[in-house]
């Protein structure tokens, strides 16, 4: 079935296409050569007339053919190194009687300003005109998604499901189920698994298209089973064989079958080039930014990182390469250069030491950090400047939280409407700079303070088996930091809201309305109410990915706060924070029984003195970060203000897109009328859709960077003991729960492992419910080592590919003295 003119071709497996068919095109008729199932598609090209289409249409209404999509397929579009994502136009659900506006609509895409800029920005030339369509009968997906081969031999594919049709996979409104299939001798093989996170779907009915709200038991409910997944992978795979090249696929299941819609060669996002010869870690930074941070945040943390960590260092006396970044981004991951342990490097410091404080990569190192004092005395200036830089840190950073105090009032107090562009503009740099900044450099001082005080008590420790259980057993026995206090005040509210009688209606389903004071404040009661406006008051700055300035906060977004808090109300009693410190203060007192028995008591008084004063500054390093982020809020109200801006004259379709510009691009924006905000919003979304395929790992070199691969890091399976650092000691038995993100925090339940890449802040309320906790990456100075040791919660970190070893039901043994996590039991003999 085809319309009568040329122009319009119906496409198989044996009918030539020409080259204004474009890629969309082409990369059906290898699904059709492939034999496999593809829904019917036709090619319009640029110039058919509008009566072919309209026969066309008629023919397609005849047979029964209810809904198409319609998509661009120019000449370029879909190829190996130029994908056109986002560029022009698609629609979904148009039904054959508005096909001819539809495909016209699409065609000229391929002129708009935006086509222009981006072929412009690429290199490519001006189009000669309108581009060709490819029309698609639409079928109803039960879930739907994007496959690709993750190697060149198509023995591992990655595959990504969501609910509904595939669209919210590729604009990036979801966060897919992800498998990583691989073939063996007996088949396809799933070797890993990420769970889904999606709260709306886009569903096909007899009427068109609608976009749906999932409701809470679906919006994580699995997708595809092993059948469902293989049958996927054997497909790419055979597309890759007849491509003669790594496929990119877009599928859709239905009718028990796999759909293939759309194929074309893998692309490789590109990331900056690094200079040669360096090493890089995500120690220290993973467990403060997300996974991929806005390119908003990306822009400005680069700029607080790299002064606040060269100003430190300078500090020291130790002036670092200035051509040589001290961080930079790897296919989207913040990632630090390993010249931040220059100092400690000259001073004798092992690496390895520092990395296991820190939160770094190192193997694990249990024990009591070595240090070559014949190094040191060879830079007694360094040795000298590092002890003052040391002494100097509280004072400081007490004189940071007081500055930034100021700056927040005088920033709240803002009226931003007379305000220019330019003025806004300005200001966001100015502040965020002074803010940022000085964050990185006090953190930095207050860390090393610790480091400085705590190397004398290990080594007065060292003939105990467990050194740093002890110290940390000595440490958890002070007053808690405001992290910690964080969780307590919120079981406070929800031991409170239990009571209540309309709890159960209240924490039954959260929905949009949740976000809203006012929602909260008409349905509690005034006690109630008044807590959280308390909690609110101390808290509120903080949320989900804190450091992120795009991240919403918990006084913005109350939502975020139910999230955290009624899984408190809801499941069995969460641990209390004043039975916990009673306990821990408790196992201090035996700890420093140890202490006297193994080092004399005059020794044990002075180690008091040393062990009060790192616990003042864990707590101090912890308010450091707190009140700098406090001051993320009002820089968030103004940047959202100019995206508020740029929505009303129309150049962003949304003032949240603002967060997809980086620093820059938002001074281009409001200075430059021809700048092309919208080309850079659509880049940074397929920037961020294909840098969420890749896998960038917690160590490399900078010779490896263009070998990082998809998801495809190796997992031993059959490893039945985990070695770490232990930062939180104890010895505890649970079932795991692996969590990628907060906003999964509604599957974690009560009594659980908690399983994580690592943690912020915003993963605090889970550590309520939690029995012990394993990360990827952190340490002793760590957000994860610190609340759990005030927690009373053994914690293991730096266990490379945890989340991927460990699958959620697997029995696990904690021991947060050792650095051990045994695996009793796996999930399946647990089931059984």
């Amino acid at each position: 079935m085809m319309g009568t003119d040329t122009a319009i071709i119906s496409i198989d497996a044996d009918t030539p296409l020409p080259d204004e068919a474009g890629g969309k095109a082409r990369g059906l008729r290898l699904i059709a050569r492939s034999g496999l199932p593809v829904p019917p598609a036709w090619v319009i090209l640029p110039d058919a007339t509008r009566q072919s289409i309209v026969e066309l249409a008629a023919q397609l209404q005849a047979n029964g053919v209810g809904l198409l999509a319609v998509r661009s397929s120019a000449q370029g579009e879909d190829a190996e190194h130029t994908s056109f994502a986002g560029i022009h136009e698609s629609l979904l659900g148009v039904r054959p009687a508005e096909l001819a506006t539809a495909a016209s609509r699409v065609a000229l895409s391929a002129l708009s300003d935006r086509a222009y800029s981006y072929r412009e920005e690429i290199g490519l030339p001006p189009p000669s005109g309108p581009c060709a369509v490819v029309i698609q009968q639409l079928i109803r997906a039960e879930c739907a998604g994007i496959a690709f081969s993750a190697d060149d031999s198509s023995a591992t594919v990655v595959i990504e499901a969501v609910a509904g049709l595939g669209e919210t996979a590729v604009n990036g409104a979801a966060v897919p189920e992800t498998h990583l299939v691989q073939r063996g001798s007996g088949g396809w093989t799933t070797n890993g698994r990420r769970p889904r996170t999606q709260l709306m779907a886009t569903t096909v009915t007899v009427d068109g298209i609608t976009r749906v709200s999932l409701p809470p038991e679906q919006r994580h409910q699995d997708l595809l089973d092993d059948s469902r997944a293989s049958a996927i992978a054997e497909a790419v795979a055979l597309l890759a064989r007849h491509a003669g090249r790594p496929v990119d696929v877009e599928w859709a299941w239905a009718d028990g079958a796999a759909w293939m819609l759309q194929a074309r060669p893998r692309t490789r996002p590109l990331t900056d080039a690094v200079p040669p010869g360096q090493t890089w870690t995500r120690a220290n930074i993973r467990d403060v930014l997300p996974d991929l941070p806005s390119a908003f945040s990306r822009s400005v943390t680069a700029i607080w990182l790299e002064e606040g960590v060269r100003t430190h260092l300078k500090e020291y006396g130790v002036r670092l390469d200035p051509d040589v970044p001290v961080v930079t981004f790897i296919h989207g991951r913040p990632v630090f250069n390993e010249c931040i342990y220059r100092a400690g490097d000259l001073l004798g410091v092992s690496r390895d030491g520092m990395q296991a404080e820190f939160g770094g990569t190192a193997a694990a190192d249990n024990g009591v950090p070595v240090w070559d004092r014949s190094k040191a005395l060879r830079h007694p200036m360094i040795l000298l400047r590092a002890t003052a830089v040391a002494l100097a840190a509280p004072r400081s950073a007490s004189a940071y939280i007081k500055r930034v105090r100021t700056i927040r009032t005088e920033l709240n107090g803002l009226d931003l409407q007379p305000m220019t562009d330019g003025e806004l503009v300005r200001r966001i740099r100015d502040v965020s700079a002074e803010v940022g900044v000085d964050l990185a450099r006090n953190a930095l001082g207050v860390a090393a303070a610790v480091a400085n005080a705590q190397y004398p008590v290990l080594s007065a420790l060292r003939r105990h088996p467990t050194p740093r259980a002890v110290l940390a057993r000595l440490v958890a026995g002070g007053e808690p930091s405001v992290s910690t206090r964080q969780i307590d005040d919120l079981v406070g509210i929800a031991q409170v809201m239990r009571a209540w009688s309309g709890a159960s209606d209240f924490t039954r389903t959260i929905t949009a309305e949740y976000s809203s004071t006012q929602y909260w404040q008409d349905r509690l009661p005034p006690k109630l109410w008044t807590m959280i406006r308390s909690w609110l008051a101390l808290y509120g700055h903080r949320g989900p990915f804190e450091s992120d300035v795009s991240s919403p906060r918990y006084v913005e977004d109350l939502g975020l706060l139910a999230s955290s808090l009624f899984p408190l109300v809801t499941d069995s009693e969460p641990n209390a924070l004043a039975g916990i410190l009673e306990r821990r203060r408790t196992e201090a007192e035996l700890a420093w029984q140890e202490v006297e028995w193994l080092c004399g008591r005059w020794r044990r008084r002075w180690m008091g003195r040393q062990v009060r004063s790192i616990n003042r500054l864990q707590a101090l390093r912890e308010s450091v970060r707190s009140e700098g982020i406090a001051a993320v809020v009002p820089i968030r109200r103004m940047v959202l203000e100019l995206g508020h801006r740029l929505q009303q004259r129309g150049r962003l379709c949304e003032s949240s897109d603002v967060w997809h510009l980086s620093l820059e691009e938002l001074e281009r924006a409001v200075a430059q009328a021809e700048f092309a905000v919208d080309v850079a919003v659509v880049r940074e979304l397929a920037r961020r859709a294909a840098w969420r395929r890749i896998e960038v790992p917690n160590c490399f070199t900078s010779e490896e960077v263009a070998s990082i691969s998809f998801h495809s890091t190796a997992v031993d399976a059959t490893a039945t003991t985990l070695h770490g650092n232990g930062v939180s000691p104890g010895v505890v038995e649970g079932a795991v729960c692996v969590l990628q993100a907060p906003s999964e925090s509604h599957r974690f339940p009560s009594g659980a492992v908690l399983v994580a890449p690592a943690t912020d802040p915003g993963w605090t309320p889970i550590f309520a419910r939690a029995v012990g906790v394993v990360v990827e990456l952190g340490g002793a100075l760590s957000h994860a080592g610190i609340v759990a040791r005030e927690y009373g919660i053994p914690c293991v970190a730096n266990i490379d590919g945890v989340t991927r070893t460990l699958r959620d039901g697997d029995l696990v043994r904690v021991d947060g003295s050792a650095g051990l996590v045994s695996i009793v039991s796996r999930a399946h003999s647990v089931e059984a």
